[in-house]
């Protein structure tokens, strides 16, 4: 349940990152694409001439192109890229650690020693900061 719960967040985070990537994109290519063809209408006389229609779709696929590649570009896949490789080489020590213990590496034996993983490294987190939080007691001379 807990990992649902995660997965779902981490998709609503990588949809605001496009999604803030994707308005980003049109502004900066939108605006990109009308100072072009506003250039384009005082510099070029046929361009002037075209109709409205044939402008636009003369500047508009440069401008759609772009925002969409910039998009494409946004940090999510960097993000996720990394969130794989993690959860990748965790599942591995997993099914390792399982078939060590003679258990087969199913996804509910792997979620479990997940779950276990993160209790041990939590408790050790927790014992190395009482350890730290402790007074040093010297040694007398």
């Amino acid at each position: 349940m807990a990992a649902r719960a995660k997965r779902r967040e981490e998709v609503e985070q990588a949809y605001a990152l496009q999604a803030k990537a994707a308005s980003w994109g049109a502004l900066k290519y939108g605006t990109f694409g009308a100072a072009l063809a506003t250039f384009a209408h005082h510099t070029w006389p046929t361009f002037r001439h075209m109709l409205t229609l044939a402008c636009c779709s003369s500047v508009s696929p440069q401008s759609c192109a772009s925002a969409s590649s910039r998009t494409q570009r946004a940090p999510s896949s960097r993000t996720s890229g990394s969130s794989a490789s993690q959860e990748s080489r965790l599942r591995r020590e997993a099914r390792i650690d399982l078939a060590r213990r003679g258990v087969v590496g199913t996804e509910t034996e792997i979620t479990k020693w997940k779950e276990d993983h993160a209790a041990r490294a939590q408790a050790e987190r927790e014992q190395q900061q009482q350890q730290a939080s402790l007074p040093s007691q010297s040694t007398p001379s």
